[in-house]
């Protein structure tokens, strides 16, 4: 099978392969007795930046011992522009889920959610999340305290 990719695409594609890259080994790392083979992520990002002289991409490569390996150019973008912002995203939308359903399972128990219909639950859900989404966007951790129960001392 032969396909073919514009120069731009090239680019989209290796960033793509970079970033599956860098989540999967941090995954790896994180849970090792996850079953999935990280290095193929690896072997098929390093198995495309071979071809960046033909999508006149060389900028953004360093070639070493036959390999060509991410400029600091290139994983400035992924890690500055991309994954940091990705991250903060995702940060702030897990806090306010997390809390959200932790404030909804103190009303409604297990049982009750469950005879609920799945569109009523989750827009049950988004009431008790919302608040959590606008206070951050508002204030960010500036109110967020830990209040230590009486159980724990």
């Amino acid at each position: 099978m032969k396909v073919e990719i514009s120069e731009n695409q090239y680019k989209v594609l290796t960033r793509a392969l970079s970033m599956a890259d860098i989540i999967t080994e941090a995954v790896k790392e994180e849970n090792p007795e996850l079953d999935f083979n990280a290095e193929e992520y690896s072997d098929l990002f390093e198995y495309f930046t071979a071809f960046c002289k033909d999508f006149h991409s060389e900028e953004d490569f360093n070639k070493h011992e036959g390999k060509f390996y991410p400029n600091r150019q290139f994983e400035e973008f992924i890690f500055e522009d991309i994954l940091s912002n990705y991250e903060e995203s995702y940060f702030w939308e897990e806090l306010s889920d997390k809390l959200g359903r932790r404030d909804m399972s103190k009303k409604y128990d297990m049982k009750s959610q469950k005879e609920m219909d799945n569109l009523e639950r989750f827009k049950l859900l988004d009431k008790f999340i919302t608040p959590y989404e606008e206070e951050f966007i508002e204030n960010g951790i500036m109110n967020l305290y830990i209040k230590k129960s009486k159980e724990r001392g």
